[in-house]
C-alpha cells in the first residue's frame, strides 16, 4: 500500500472498523472506492480513525487503497462525529481530494453528514 510512486489527485475512503478489525462492508467500499478513483483519475486513500487504526490498515492495500491515513488522538478514542468529519476535512485540503467516500451505514452518514 506504500505507493509514494502513485500521486494525482485523491479519492478518500472513511473506512470503518471495530477494534482494527474492518467488515465486509469496509472492504467493498474500498474495492468500489479504487474503481471509481481510477475513473476520476485519482488515487484510492484509506483513512481509517480511532483505536485500533493501524490493525485496521493490513488488509486495505489488496482490496485497491494505494494510500492509507491513521487518524489517532486521545480525543478520538470514543467514537465522536464531528471530531472524525474535521479530521476528514483536513485530510482533504491536504492531498487535494476530488471527494469523500464512506459506507452507507449509520456511522458513514453521520461523519459526513
Amino acid at each position: 500500500m506504500s505507493a509514494a510512486h502513485v500521486t494525482g489527485p485523491a479519492l478518500l475512503a472513511f473506512v470503518e472498523h471495530e477494534s482494527g478489525v474492518v467488515d465486509e462492508t469496509g472492504l467493498e467500499l474500498v474495492s468500489a472506492g479504487r474503481a471509481i478513483a481510477e475513473d476520476l483519475g485519482a488515487v484510492l486513500h484509506a483513512i481509517v480513525i480511532g483505536p485500533g487504526a493501524e490493525t485496521a490498515l493490513e488488509r486495505l492495500g489488496a482490496y485497491g487503497a494505494a494510500h492509507a491515513h491513521v487518524v489517532a488522538h486521545p480525543d478520538l478514542a470514543a467514537y465522536a462525529p464531528a471530531a472524525y468529519a474535521e479530521s476528514i476535512i483536513q485530510l482533504m485540503g491536504t492531498h487535494e481530494a476530488v471527494g469523500v467516500l464512506a459506507s452507507g451505514t449509520e456511522k458513514g452518514n453521520e461523519v459526513l453528514a
